[in-house]
């Protein structure tokens, strides 16, 4: 089967999150993982497809308690660079800064 044009565009996308209950807390990380790239405990980078954001977005739903749990994903424009001031384990291609200068 053909991908469409919407399927190979991807935008990145700040997963953020705050889970009240252990258990959950460990099925939203692995969610968290399967799409993105850790930055901090619970904030995750995910370069995805629109399809892919849908796909998360109504997986992570499923294992949220919406009266105890925060789960926030926010769209990064084009060219955002994500400064940090410790060295990670970002994949290639990410360019990290802080202040103008490049980390």
């Amino acid at each position: 089967m053909e991908a469409s044009i919407q399927t190979l565009c991807r935008d990145a996308w700040l997963l953020v999150y705050d889970i009240g209950e252990p258990k959950r807390l460990r099925q939203v990380e692995k969610i968290a993982k399967t799409y993105g790239v850790r930055l901090q405990r619970s904030v995750f980078l995910c370069e995805i497809s629109e399809m892919d954001l849908e796909e998360m977005a109504a997986r992570l739903r499923v294992r949220m308690d919406a009266g105890m749990d925060d789960v926030r994903i926010y769209h990064l424009p084009k060219g955002t660079k994500i400064g940090q001031n410790h060295p990670s384990n970002l994949p290639d291609g990410i360019i990290l800064s802080m202040g103008g200068v490049t980390l």
